[in-house]
């Protein structure tokens, strides 16, 4: 088996001696060294279910490369997914006012 599984499961082993449901390891030398991925801006999140190396969509070649076989999550680029559901400031505006005590206003 190759090692960086084994490191990733007696990490796994030692979180649930501790009781402990999950650990995010944001190192990105600690990252490498549980995965095999020398890329940045990354995490891995180990948990009872797996682990998951959280990273974005300009990883998603050298993720399938370096470590294939590892599950990943691809997050969105920064700031799209709330600005999606945000609306337009002037009614943000206007909710703030109305919800604002007249001497306030």
């Amino acid at each position: 088996m190759e090692m960086h599984p084994l490191r990733r499961d007696r990490l796994r082993s030692t979180l649930a001696g501790e009781g402990l449901a999950a650990l995010m390891i944001t190192a990105p030398a600690n990252v490498s060294y549980l995965t095999d991925f020398t890329g940045d801006s990354s995490v891995l999140v180990l948990a009872a279910g797996g682990p998951v190396l959280v990273s974005d969509q300009r990883f998603t070649a050298q993720i399938g490369e370096e470590c294939p076989a590892l599950p990943v999550h691809i997050r969105p680029p920064v700031g799209t997914s709330m600005r999606a559901n945000m609306p337009p400031a002037t009614e943000i505006d206007r909710e703030r006012k109305r919800t604002m005590p007249m001497t306030q206003q």
